[in-house]
């Protein structure tokens, strides 16, 4: 049984001891004392300090020990009276733990500022009390200030008319100065539990008191007199209480306590008894999920919406998160399920006694593990759907729970209220008075206030009635979590009608297919404050209206660069529609954006749409979307990019002509290969050969050297222009390949006839080679593998033979070192001949790394092949430029 009700027993065997012992000496009433205090009995602890003060009231000690007895028995304002003794005396240093025990009994009293000022100086003082204390006075802090907003929150509504007032039921004739609790109805039979009733031929004097279950019948709307149930059931020096039955009211379940020998301990057990057609109970069994080493007590048959039935009980057994904590175990044909631990609801302090109310899937229980106003409060939880999980309690507030203990909560669907029991202060209270300010507990009924709660649901455009429309009934917890209370829907009509209580808030949704869904909550408390107000106005029920309107179709359009993906602004975007295939499609929308590149509209179910982008100087691009059996519940929005490719010159545009010192690369050389990258035998040229020809020029007979340097100025102007052609040509042809172009570009070299033709056919072949090294090495390879996959078709052309057939002479009348300086350019015909070197670059396999160490001299003077073991080479045919794409000229 619960440690409160204990108490209560030990409260009134105790008063009576306690003559017994008047004439012992100090010494002996402390030593009473102590032991008292030991053993948990401490109300005959505090009375035992009381008689030991009256030999010397000036003992300081004596009287700390007396409050805290006072204390652990509940007897807050005789032990809050002892605390403040030893304030106002001046010894409060002598007692470091004395603002913890000074909050302990000012919070249950509602002194919670008070209490909040005794815990924080408490906590000031490292090292005054154990770490559980410590721990402690952090919680009740917090648990303070909440308990203060609670009862603001409560006088505001006793003040405004809004709060239904509390009171014993019929008092004078269940209550009684004993211990009364856990009531329970079963069809027209109340049953509740008593602690009044003397053990017989105990061994213990004064005799122990044991509970009885008592019932009574409810007659035109009152309780007949109190009968004990038989002997069979309330057995000879056994506690027997707490009446839980099963659906059909076939079984009923309860607790049986015995004092542990002659101690004022108690070990509790779970039994069960059949139910006869007349109501008579039959022989009690022992029920198999009981534990042995533990308190089982306090049941409760919950019915889940499965169907399955549940026992849930309380229990103290080992492996639970706290002190009591909650269980359910399964009834089955034949015999319990495995116990369960509700560890969702279990906190490390203590849960006991639980009720399951099967209509609203909701367990209550009492508990000081949560916020509390100062005891034992009551919660409640819903269980979800599928029997598993639970919600976050939800305190019942005030006036059902208070800052005294509030246990055994019931409630049942064809009742206006729910039942309880508590020790709470009440003028009402049959045990309470001003002498005896703490016990036990009376039984209390409060109205669970209902009200009716009305929805329509309409058309939001039309403002009609909006038929079949699907309404789900919510609880929304203080969290925010709801719960699904009920969901109807009504073909042919448009009202819908809910119950709702006070002290809960309701969420309302409304949906039909082909409209966006409404929803409304329900703000109980303003509606009740309205109520008190304006009563003439409100009626008797809550009202929401719900307008579901069809939901919008947002098409956002967005236009793209498409060579990189950037944002392109700038754009023109038509809009086109039709319903039907047939139909011609027609403009609806058009739109040019000069600073952005994103476009939106509004379209309709069971349509459908192209949308087309342009832009001068870039290609167009199209998306259709189509709503046809599209079918929406909210807004939607969809989404469409357009992708939009400038215009780029094309690099068939350029046709370079690049230069080469003489007999370069590689002077001399009798080989068709070389490393050699173009623009590195260009700055060459240019940095260290230039400056010797104007040296020389200038010294040269003949023409006037204004004019030769003239000369000079525009043959070097036409080689740094094939450089920065070469350059252009490839950065073009980059972009080009990038957008998923092909190329084949032809080289062709040339040679002047300074050499024979063999000789000149293997410098060309090295001039062209030098000219597909840059293109290899370009911007770090970004060319690399077009070329290696053959994107970029390569023809190599080797030049004119030595008597220079084709190639056009540049007298210069000069000499250097006894030559004459002379400057040979090709004329470039298609026609021309020479020994062509042709080959692909697409291999199939692997790549040499530069594509002129994979070519090896075969021995002749126009026949090359890949290097033994590379990949095979294979031709490709794609060519978009008909042109020769560079002429090379040799000086």
């Amino acid at each position: 049984m619960h440690t409160l009700y204990r108490h209560s027993l030990l409260l009134f065997l105790l008063l009576s001891t306690a003559a017994v012992v008047r004439a012992q000496t100090q010494a002996e009433w402390i030593k009473a004392a102590e032991t008292s205090f030991e053993y948990g009995d401490y109300y005959s602890a505090a009375y035992y300090y009381e008689e030991a003060l009256d030999y010397d009231s000036t003992d300081h000690e004596l009287r700390f020990r007396m409050g805290e007895s006072h204390l652990l028995y509940r007897n807050y304002e005789t032990a809050l009276e002892a605390f403040d003794q030893l304030e106002a005396k001046g010894v409060a240093a002598n007692f470091p733990r004395l603002p913890y025990l000074q909050a302990k009994a000012q919070q249950p009293l509602g002194h919670y500022d008070e209490a909040i000022a005794n815990f924080n100086e408490f906590l000031a003082a490292p090292g005054n009390g154990s770490a559980q204390e410590v721990a402690d006075a952090r919680r009740q802090i917090s648990n303070s200030e909440w308990a203060k907003e609670e009862y603001a929150a409560y006088e505001e509504e006793l003040a405004n008319g809004t709060q239904a007032d509390i009171f014993p039921i019929n008092y004078t004739n269940v209550n009684t100065k004993f211990d009364d609790f856990a009531p329970q109805f079963e069809a027209d039979q109340f049953y509740f539990s008593s602690l009044r009733f003397k053990m017989e031929a105990d061994s213990v004097k004064p005799a122990r008191k044991v509970a009885r279950i008592l019932q009574r019948k409810a007659d035109g709307g009152e309780l007949t007199t109190n009968k004990l149930l038989p002997p069979e059931i309330n057995q000879r020096n056994r506690t027997a209480a707490h009446t839980a039955f099963n659906a059909d009211a076939s079984m009923v379940y309860f607790t049986y306590c015995e004092y542990r020998q002659d101690t004022f301990s108690l070990r509790c057990d779970l039994y069960a008894a059949p139910v006869d057609a007349e109501g008579k109970w039959g022989t009690p069994q022992m029920l198999p999920i009981n534990d042995g080493m533990a308190n089982n007590t306090e049941p409760s048959v919950g019915v889940h919406p499965d169907g399955r039935t549940y026992l849930y009980f309380a229990s103290d057994r080992s492996g639970g998160k706290g002190k009591h904590d909650l269980y359910r175990a399964e009834i089955l044909e034949e015999g319990f399920g495995s116990v369960e631990a509700l560890d969702e609801l279990n906190t490390p302090f203590e849960e006991v006694t639980p009720f399951y109310y099967a209509p609203k899937r909701e367990l209550y229980f009492s508990t000081d593990g949560r916020n509390t106003l100062g005891g034992m409060d009551v919660y409640r939880s819903t269980m979800a759907f599928n029997g598993e999980a639970w919600f976050e309690p939800v305190h019942l507030g005030l006036p059902t729970n208070s800052s005294y203990n509030d246990v055994y909560y019931v409630r049942y669907e064809d009742h206006d209220f729910g039942y309880f029991a508590s020790n709470r202060h009440a003028a009402d209270a049959i045990f309470w008075d001003e002498d005896e300010d703490v016990c036990c507990n009376d039984i209390y009924m409060v109205e669970i206030e209902k009200l009716c709660y009305e929805v329509t649901t309409w058309h939001a455009q039309t403002q009609e009635e909006l038929h079949a429309t699907t309404v789900t009934f919510y609880e929304e917890l203080p969290g925010g979590e709801r719960i699904e209370l009920a969901q109807e829907m009504d073909p042919a009509g448009n009202f819908y009608t809910f119950e709702v209580e006070k002290g809960r808030n309701y969420h309302v949704t409304g949906y039909k297919r082909g409209f966006k869904s409404d929803e409304a909550s329900v703000d109980i408390s303003q509606w009740f404050r309205d109520l008190a107000e304006k009563p003439e106005k409100i009626g008797k029920c809550i009202k929401s209206e719900l307008f579901l309107a069809p939901p919008k179709i947002i098409l956002e359009v967005t236009t793209f660069n498409k060579r990189d993906s950037t944002e392109l602004p700038g754009c023109t975007v038509y809009l086109f529609s039709r319903q039907k295939d047939s139909d011609p499609l027609v403009e609806i929308g058009r739109d040019t954006k000069e600073d952005s590149n994103f476009y939106s509209y509004e379209i309709y179910a069971e349509h459908y749409y192209q949308i087309i982008g342009t832009k001068p100087e870039h290609s167009s691009d199209s998306a259709s979307v189509d709503t046809r059996g599209l079918f929406v519940e909210n807004d939607t929005v969809i989404k469409r990019q357009l992708y939009l490719e400038p215009f780029l010159p094309d690099p068939c545009d350029i046709q370079p002509t690049v230069f080469f010192h003489n007999d370069r690369p590689r002077k001399g050389n009798p080989h068709t290969i070389t490393s050699a990258d173009y623009m590195d035998t260009y700055n060459t040229y240019v940095n260290t050969h230039k400056p010797n020809y104007y040296r020389i020029w200038a010294k040269a007979p003949g023409e006037n050297t204004t004019v030769r340097t003239a000369r000079l100025d525009a043959y070097f102007g036409e080689v740094d222009k094939g450089a920065e052609d070469l350059r252009a040509f490839a950065e073009m042809l980059h972009g080009y390949l990038q957008k998923g172009g092909a190329l084949k570009v032809n080289l062709q070299g040339f040679a002047s006839p300074l050499s024979n033709g063999p000789y000149n056919d293997k410098l060309s072949a090295r001039r062209c080679i030098s000219v597909i090294n840059y293109l290899w090495n370009y911007e770090g390879g970004v060319l690399r593998q077009y070329m290696s996959d053959g994107v970029i078709l390569i023809n190599n052309k080797a030049g004119e033979e030595a008597q220079g057939r084709g190639i056009r002479r540049h007298a210069v009348p000069s000499s250097y070192k006894g030559m004459p300086v002379v400057a040979y350019q090709s004329d470039a015909a298609p026609a021309q001949s020479g020994k062509a070197l042709v080959f692909d670059i697409k291999p199939g396999g692997e790549v040499p790394v530069n594509p002129a160490a994979g070519l090896v001299d075969t021995g002749s003077d126009s026949v090359y092949s890949p290097v033994a073991g590379a990949a095979r080479y294979v031709e490709v045919k794609v060519e978009l430029c008909d042109e020769e794409q560079t002429d090379e000229t040799d000086y």
